[in-house]
């Protein structure tokens, strides 16, 4: 399944990747992370990021 690539999906991951090394620095545990990440992720796909739909 092709899906044009987006800026938006650029911005998600960086926007994520910065979240993580920000929580990182903080001192949050490395496996407390995955939860963040799955959380935003989920949220991402949700309005419509990972599938197409939602638009």
């Amino acid at each position: 399944m092709d899906r044009p690539k987006r800026p938006i999906d650029l911005v998600a991951f960086v926007a994520t990747l910065i979240t993580v090394v920000t929580l990182l620095h903080m001192g949050v545990q490395p496996q407390s992370l995955a939860l963040v990440v799955l959380a935003m992720a989920t949220l991402y796909g949700a309005f419509g990021g990972g599938t197409g739909e939602g638009k």
